[in-house]
C-alpha cells in the first residue's frame, strides 16, 4: 500500500510541475528582409519580431550601429520571456560572412 501511494504521490507531483517550452530563432543578415526573431511556443503559437539587416558595404560604423540596434530588440524579447515566467535552459550560435544566427531555448515551469 505504502508503495502505491508513492507511486500516486510520485505522478501527482510530475503533473503538477508540468513544463512548457519556446524557442526563439535570430537571424541576422546582410540579405534584405532575413533578419528577424521567429518566437515559437509549444502550443503552436508563433510570432515575428523584425531586426534591421547589416552591410559589410556600409563599414564597420555602420555595422556597429546596426548591431547596436538589433542588441536591445533582442534583450527586450529576452526579457519579455522572463517576464512570461520563462528561464533560459539553452543558446547556440553559428556565422558566417553573411549571416548571424542564435537559437534560444526556454522552460516554463507550471
Amino acid at each position: 500500500m505504502k508503495i502505491l501511494l508513492a507511486i500516486l504521490a510520485l505522478g501527482l507531483t510530475t503533473a503538477l510541475s508540468a513544463q512548457q517550452y519556446a524557442m526563439a530563432r535570430v537571424m541576422e543578415s546582410q540579405t534584405k528582409k532575413l533578419s528577424f526573431i521567429q518566437m515559437t511556443y509549444e502550443d503552436g503559437k508563433a510570432e515575428s519580431i523584425p531586426l534591421e539587416d547589416w552591410s559589410l558595404m556600409g563599414g564597420a560604423n555602420n555595422i556597429s550601429e546596426t548591431m547596436h540596434r538589433n542588441q536591445i530588440i533582442i534583450t527586450r524579447m529576452l526579457g519579455t520571456m522572463k517576464g512570461k515566467g520563462y528561464t533560459m535552459v539553452s543558446a547556440t550560435a553559428s556565422s558566417t560572412d553573411s549571416y548571424l544566427s542564435s537559437v534560444f531555448v526556454f522552460e516554463k515551469k507550471e
